[in-house]
């Protein structure tokens, strides 16, 4: 990882956050109105600027009106919210919380953050639209790369007690939040990636629904005193009370994880209030109930029994009531590890995620050697480009990563470069548009990996220029006499005729001297095209003016349907000489050489011939 991440747990009650360095450190963000990790899911319009957390809740009781909290529950309703003389639509308020993390996050990393992963419940399956409503609150936060990871992936990966999971080893992760419940069943794997079997959610059970229990109980035993100010004529006096109410409620339930009764007073008129754990059992029996039948019909559907489980994970800040812990372990019968910090752990497991490689990574493969473009196996069939990491032009180290993607799921993928360094050359598709499985997505110029001599060969240097005249008679009689020349010697394998060219790749030195030795006695010039093996390098015509070009300016030879050209290396004369111009091809780093034909041989035979030839050993017939 080279750049900071943000990972956010945006939760219905209470958000937090984690900053990833990039050497691996984490940093809880704390807010600072209040010095928690906890930060309230809460907003407040002031008239011109929406509160956020603990701002938002000392503003409430001066005007509730204009006050939210839990709006992660109305999260894709069409209808927006009201909040005093304006209303908001729901993704602009999870914008406002995920940009004021985003906030400290970026005045602690000392500059820009742009990749950002948000937990969303496993019950946001590929095509909820909230998946897309909080992708869209992440990038209109200020984030380039916006990717969702399921929070039970993530509560898994939380610091826990005990000793850490093995691959292999099935866990349910029990996740009571404060507005919803999710449950999921995670097979360990040995990669940050941990394999959701299954998943299950209600989305109207949570630590808020026994809050609303609670409450119904003080009610009825507040007197008149509560009902007055509950159903007083002030509209803003009954908001006051209602608030103050729900608060009331979740402090007698926060109280009772740690003591067996409570005894408090909501009001100085009203009388005081008593409720002890085991009535809170009795209260809270229906909804906890539907938790453990959630678990059960989970386990059912993906084939797991209880038996089979390591053990059953519990995080979610409801999760810390005993009541809760009791309940499971009494139902299920396995062992229970309990998150070093409930309320965080979501966040402290994404967090281990981003550190451990999280996110999807494919490497490119070559479908040959000698082919550039490049297709990646999309998993799912199909994904959206979210940006280019290298532009067209530039080059890319191996391995380098070269776009990333986001899949259905609202996972980002990112695609690296093949193991030898390039150029990208083109992109065949535009940010935001959808590329398929094996598309071909890009083209690029991978560097020529220069033959490496089994015996090194002494290669000559520098050019040597000539002119020449040749007729097309002496071509033809060139031709005539250097074909049985060439045939009589050892291990001849190709010759060939085009234009004013004449190639021909001998098996001995000693043939080569002869050839050479009669065609310059019988044509009084040089042929105009020797191809010669001990480094005398190559002949090439052009026009009137012949050039001979050593070998150190070629790499490798290449057969391409029919015709033969030469790699030459990077910093070649080849690539800029005004002649050759027309027969190079920049993208492959090649110039076309001649027609040929075959003689008394196959394809595979001359191929295997001019591999090893160019490597300075050339096998005898």
């Amino acid at each position: 990882m080279t750049d900071p991440t943000l990972v956010i747990d945006f939760g219905t009650s209470t958000s937090s956050a984690v900053l990833v360095l990039p050497d691996g450190q984490q940093r809880l963000i704390k807010e600072p109105a209040s010095g928690s990790y906890s930060w309230p899911t809460a907003v407040c319009w002031d008239g011109s600027t929406l509160l956020v957390g603990t701002a938002a809740e000392r503003r409430k009781r001066t005007d509730p009106a204009a006050y939210r909290r839990e709006f992660k529950r109305d999260l894709g309703d069409a209808y927006p919210t009201p909040l005093g003389d304006r209303s908001f639509p729901v993704g602009e308020l999870v914008t406002a919380v995920v940009t004021a993390l985003a906030g400290r996050a970026r005045e602690l990393a000392g500059g820009p953050v742009e990749r950002l992963v948000l937990t969303v419940p496993a019950s946001y399956g590929p095509g909820d639209p909230r998946r897309d409503l909080m992708i869209k609150a992440g990038e209109a936060a200020g984030f380039v790369e916006v990717e969702l990871l399921q929070e039970p992936v993530a509560a898994a990966l939380a610091p826990m007690t005990g000793t850490a999971f093995a691959a292999g080893d099935v866990v349910l992760v029990y996740d009571f939040g404060g507005g919803t419940f999710d449950a999921a069943v995670v097979r360990f794997t040995s990669t940050a990636d941990h394999e959701v079997l299954g998943h299950a959610a209600l989305d109207d059970c949570g630590g808020r629904d026994l809050d609303v229990v609670i409450a119904r109980e003080l009610q009825e035993a507040g007197g008149d005193a509560l009902a007055a100010a509950l159903d007083g004529p002030d509209s803003a006096a009954r908001l006051r009370a209602t608030l103050q109410l729900g608060d009331f409620a979740r402090g007698v339930k926060h109280q009772l994880s740690d003591a067996s009764t409570v005894e408090d007073y909501i009001t100085p008129a009203a009388p005081a209030f008593h409720l002890s754990r085991d009535q809170l059992v009795k209260l809270t029996e229906r909804e906890l109930d539907r938790t453990v039948a959630c678990c059960t019909s989970l386990l059912n559907r993906c084939g797991v029994r209880p038996e089979q489980l390591s053990a059953v994970v519990l995080v979610g800040g409801s999760s810390r009531m005993p009541i809760v812990q009791e309940l499971v372990e009494r139902r299920f019968g396995r062992p229970l590890r309990h998150a070093e910090d409930p309320e965080l752990s979501v966040v402290q497991g994404g967090a281990t995620w981003v550190e451990r490689g999280g996110g999807r990574q494919v490497t490119a493969t070559e479908s040959n050697p000698d082919h550039v473009p490049m297709r990646w196996a999309i998993p799912g069939g199909a994904a959206k480009v979210v940006k280019f990491t290298v532009q067209p032009g530039r080059r890319y180290a191996a391995g380098a990563e070269l776009i990333v993607l986001r899949t259905e799921d609202g996972a980002l993928l990112r695609l690296y470069a093949p193991d030898r360094a390039g150029r990208l050359v083109e992109w065949h598709a535009e940010p935001g548009a959808t590329v398929t499985r094996d598309a071909w997505l890009a083209t690029l110029h991978p560097d020529a990996v220069a033959p490496v001599a089994e015996t090194p060969v002494e290669r000559p240097s520098g050019t040597a220029s000539y002119t020449s005249n040749q007729s097309p008679v002496l071509r033809f009689f060139g031709w005539i006499l250097l074909v049985p020349i060439a045939y009589l010697g050892t291990g001849f394998w190709v010759v060939g005729l085009a234009e004013e060219e004449i190639l021909g790749v001998f098996g001995g030195l000693a043939i080569i001297a002869v050839g050479v030795i009669l065609v310059r006695l019988l044509l009084r010039r040089r042929p105009s095209h020797i191809l010669a093996i001990g480094g005398l390098g190559i002949s090439h015509a052009i026009g009137k003016t012949r050039r001979m070009y050593p070998w150190d300016e070629v790499t490798d030879v290449l057969l391409d349907n029919g015709q033969l050209r030469l790699k030459v290396r990077e910093g070649s004369t080849l690539r800029h000489d005004p002649d050759f111009v027309p027969r190079f091809d920049a993208v492959s780093g090649t110039f076309k050489l001649c027609r040929f034909t075959w003689v008394n041989t196959d394809e595979e035979t001359v191929r295997s011939a001019v591999k090893h030839y160019t490597m300075g050993k050339f096998p005898k017939r």
